[in-house]
């Protein structure tokens, strides 16, 4: 009798260290999971921080830093850098008294889409507004897309 008595609080003993083995490995497996989700929040909140609007001649685009800093050269680059870093206006927007026409190609290619099609498709005035805008942007890596700004480059 006192053999089965005892088998048996071996079987629970055995039943609590299991049980507390897979507690705790559902605790760590919680706290995984816990720790990735602040990450998550937390360059999500990085990215919400880094969010700006551009007033472009009244159209307003919303965007971040990191995608407008992309080409290091740019207007966009030197407009955040520590040193001619400008402020918002009253409204928390950041006017540019451009065009705001071609923009939308500017930050499409800004944030690595293949616009050369896009470009390829326009006429002959509005590319030549696109080209001025790469240019007043200084855009370097889009040069490739406008003729006449790479010719703009080549030394005489």
């Amino acid at each position: 009798m006192k053999r089965k008595r005892q088998d048996g609080d071996d079987d629970i003993e055995e039943r609590k260290s299991v049980t507390i083995e897979s507690l705790a490995k559902q605790i760590e497996d919680l706290k995984s999971r816990f720790q990735k989700l602040e990450e998550t929040f937390n360059e999500n909140k990085t990215r919400q921080s880094d969010r700006v609007v551009l007033n472009i001649g009244g159209t307003r685009f919303t965007t971040s830093i990191l995608t407008l800093t992309t080409d290091k050269d740019s207007f966009f680059s030197g407009m955040f850098s520590e040193v001619g870093h400008q402020q918002p206006d009253e409204y928390n927007e950041y006017f540019i008294d451009r065009s705001p026409t071609h923009f939308p190609i500017i930050l499409n290619f800004l944030r690595g889409y293949d616009v050369e099609e896009r470009v390829s498709s326009l006429d002959a005035p509005s590319r030549r507004e696109l080209e001025d805008d790469i240019d007043y942007y200084n855009i370097r890596d889009m040069f490739d897309l406008c003729p006449r700004l790479l010719r703009k480059q080549v030394p005489i």
